[in-house]
């Protein structure tokens, strides 16, 4: 493994601060390019089936656009994942009012969100098979109406056999809420203009919640069959285009029995030999297709993380660990995902 360090001149312009690119790239050519800036990543380099390397993120024409970041793309998102109605947490019966940034209600964490802080690199480690970036950062009580001084780490991971590692950790020194996630937008086919409907998905799961037109889950799951969301063995991503939603914006219960013996999520392409296995210790991931304006279903995302408007509560002593790993590879056994 190599690491290589850069500073993003335009950004730390733009932002008034430094910041810094750096590269964890493997032998095979396989890369990662993160930012202390958000805990994005930029890029996630991958070979197709002919070797060819691509990047298989969504991305921004320009690098500046970051800055404001209308559509989380590829940051680390909280100190909450998903909206909270009417912008209101309601901790053990505490209320923290909370900025209403889409409508009445709070998404994503909101303008103070992790998705638009600085992070601290606190490491940059190169082991004998893997790389990791090591980010920190240190939320103060209620500065963005969320309770609890927390330190915050945020560890990325690149292996020589092509593995990506996203790992969060916690703690607080009062209770609190945490439900973070990473919004990556993934293609897999590796051409920025390439619509994500031709390519497969398989989630282990049987039931999601649906969302009313604000795009807050309803109380109690639903059974995904007959649902152009059911996803349970593998289809193209394309069936989802047809429903009220145009796409998928909704979380998807993981059924842990399943997945302990396969991924919580299987995502390919045929055409470029490129697939992504998924698994995380979260019991929830939503997939989100891009169904906007911006580069409409140009790519998709698995928002692993707790429920959307539920309540993570953590407490001094506790330690919140969020992980996520995904495996690329083309030369796997896909056909018992298939119909």
């Amino acid at each position: 493994m190599d690491i290589i360090r850069k500073p993003n001149v335009k950004l730390s312009r733009r932002l008034g601060f430094e910041v810094e690119s750096i590269t964890l790239l493997s032998e095979t050519g396989a890369s990662l390019t993160a930012m202390n800036y958000g805990g994005i990543i930029e890029k996630i380099i991958m070979p197709d089936r002919k070797g060819l390397l691509e990047n298989i993120l969504l991305s921004y024409d320009d690098v500046q656009s970051y800055c404001e970041n209308l559509y989380y793309l590829n940051a680390a998102i909280g100190m909450t994942a998903g909206r909270i109605e009417n912008g209101q947490l309601n901790l053990e019966g505490v209320i923290y009012r909370l900025e209403r940034n889409q409508g009445v209600h709070h998404l994503h964490g909101g303008s103070k969100g992790l998705h638009h802080q600085r992070w601290r690199i606190d490491s940059v480690e190169k082991g004998t098979n893997d790389a990791s970036i090591v980010f920190t950062y240190f939320h103060e009580h209620l500065s963005d109406g969320f309770p609890g001084n927390m330190t915050i780490k945020f560890r990325i991971t690149l292996t020589e056999e092509h593995h990506v590692k996203l790992f969060f950790e916690a703690v607080t020194d009062r209770m609190a809420h945490i439900n973070l996630t990473h919004h990556g937008y993934y293609n897999l086919s590796g051409r920025r203009n390439a619509d994500v409907g031709e390519q497969y998905l398989f989630v282990n799961a049987n039931r999601y919640y649906e969302i009313d037109d604000d795009g807050i889950p309803q109380m109690t799951p639903s059974p995904l069959g007959g649902t152009p969301y059911d996803f349970h063995r593998m289809v193209p991503i394309a069936q989802s285009y047809h429903a009220l939603t145009n796409g998928i914006d909704h979380p998807f219960c993981l059924e842990r029995p399943v997945a302990e013996q396969g991924p919580d999520v299987l995502y390919g392409d045929e055409t470029s030999g490129r697939w992504m296995q998924l698994s995380t210790n979260q019991n929830a991931v939503v997939i989100y297709t891009n169904n906007g304006d911006f580069k409409n279903h140009r790519g998709i995302c698995f928002e692993t993380q707790a429920v959307p408007n539920t309540v993570v509560s953590l407490m001094p002593g506790e330690t919140y660990c969020h992980e996520t790993v995904m495996i690329f590879a083309s030369d796997f056994d896909k056909e018992k995902f298939y119909l």
